[in-house]
């Protein structure tokens, strides 16, 4: 019973830590697509200018 329970534990330790990476690397993702719209707007703006 206690392996058991270990084992599922474990199971549960494997999936937190991946959806973990998953959230990082999507909070990444946003944060570099937001940062290049950031700077093509800039862009935007001085080819506006």
């Amino acid at each position: 019973m206690l392996a058991g329970n270990a084992a599922s534990m474990a199971e549960a330790n494997i999936t937190i830590s991946a959806l973990a990476e998953r959230a990082q690397a999507l909070a990444a993702a946003m944060s570099l697509s937001s940062v290049s719209v950031i700077t093509n707007a800039r862009r935007l703006r001085r080819a506006a200018l």
